[in-house]
């Protein structure tokens, strides 16, 4: 203090310091004792001040003296955000300290760093699909770099994803190229899909923290451009390398551990449908809600469409027209007669499913509940559970079969 007083209302610090390893801190911050300010460097760039002029020189005055009380108490300066400055081994922390005139007569720094970091026993939580890198220290070395992925999110299965359209063989009045369409058939669970990917027949991985809600459906194309030029509003996934075979070849998807959610090998021959090969319609899992066995010839129909339907329902073509009017005679139109639900199909149309639904509230629909009453009939009787509540509402999903 004394070199300082009448001479210079500025001093300066250097503190050096070692660091084993700057990343397992995951807080910074400095506790400071100052009369009458600072302004702190973390090797060589500024982190933090306190009643420091806008125009720094070397002999700068503080421009504000704090209490006494509030000198002799640490003040905590959060610098989490420059914690990426600090480096493996020699550190320095340097202190551009002021007092507020030449003539003083005290003058107070104290510097303190100091960070939390991640112990051992510590546990991290996720809310997202992670790439997580770690290594292990043991002494003053360090283990080589590992990493794993950590999926959030309920794991994909054959239950709960389903192959349900395949483009193998465009023809070339359609275009649009080559396409797969995967669906989640869960009524109420989101899937990760993260590192799921075809491994046979062609070449695909679902990127990091990918999901699929209930109901929703993905698609991965040969061009993605070249399909976005017929619908021009679809959502494209991504692109896969390789070509379906036009004769049929085995499709293999399996999950982010190399467990196989479907394979299956497809044709063009009978049993299976033939158009699809070339001349226009894609191959369409006809029920893919009721765990069909995608190996089976008759698990597949053909898109009502020429270039198929992908990224929406396969009983509608790509100007949104439905299967009401095929397979509805007059309607459609709700009966609710003494606890039944019924609609009036038209004879002789049985490549239709039509599935009653209930929902209290328009957004989550349910497919429980309902009684067939009669074989090949069309009226269900509705369960007390669902009569109960105060308000239902009820619609009828159709779907080829």
């Amino acid at each position: 203090y004394d070199e300082m007083r009448g001479i210079n209302s500025s001093a300066y610090l250097r503190i050096p310091f070692k660091v084993v390893e700057p990343a397992n801190f995951i807080s910074l911050y400095l506790r400071m004792k100052s009369d009458d300010g600072y302004v702190i460097y973390l090797n060589g760039v500024m982190v933090a001040e306190r009643n420091a002029p806008d125009q720094l020189a070397w002999n700068s005055n503080a421009t504000a003296s704090p209490t006494d009380d509030e000198a002799m108490t640490f003040e905590n300066v959060d610098i989490t955000a420059h914690k990426n400055l600090l480096v493996r081994g020699d550190n320095v922390l340097a202190v551009h300290a002021l007092n507020d005139s030449l003539g003083s007569s005290d003058f107070l720094i104290i510097p303190e760093l100091a960070g939390d970091s991640l112990e051992a026993a510590d546990t991290i939580s996720m809310d997202r699909t992670t790439l997580v890198r770690a290594r292990a220290l043991d002494g003053n070395e360090w283990s080589p770099m590992n990493e794993a992925t950590f999926i959030v999110g309920s794991k994909p299965t054959s239950r709960n994803l389903v192959v349900s359209e395949i483009m193998y063989h465009p023809s070339l009045e359609n275009g649009g190229g080559e396409f797969i369409e995967l669906m989640n058939v869960s009524q109420d669970e989101e899937i990760n899909l993260t590192g799921v990917k075809f491994n046979n027949g062609i070449s695909f991985e679902f990127p990091l923290d990918f999901t699929l809600g209930p109901g929703k459906r993905s698609v991965i194309a040969s061009d993605p451009d070249d399909l976005r030029v017929r619908w021009p509003d679809l959502q494209v996934t991504g692109q896969f390398t390789g070509n379906l075979n036009n004769g049929g070849e085995r499709v293999t998807l399996v999950d982010s551990e190399g467990i196989e959610i479907q394979s299956f090998k497809y044709d063009d021959k009978l049993p299976w449908p033939e158009s699809p090969d070339g001349e226009g319609p894609s191959l369409v899992l006809k029920d893919p809600l009721g765990e069909p066995d995608h190996s089976d010839p008759q698990s597949w129909t053909v898109s009502v469409s020429d270039g198929g339907s992908p990224g929406f329902d396969a009983g509608q073509n790509q100007n949104g027209d439905d299967l009401i009017l095929y397979a509805v005679e007059e309607g459609p139109e709700f009966n609710i007669i003494n606890g039944t639900l019924s609609i009036k199909s038209k004879e002789g149309v049985d490549d239709v499913l039509i599935v009653p639904q209930w929902s209290t509230d328009l957004l989550v629909w349910q497919g429980t509940g309902f009684e067939l009453v009669g074989e090949g009939s069309s009226l269900w009787k509705i369960s007390e559970q669902i009569l109960e509540k105060d308000r239902v509402f009820y619609r009828f999903e159709l779907r080829y079969r």
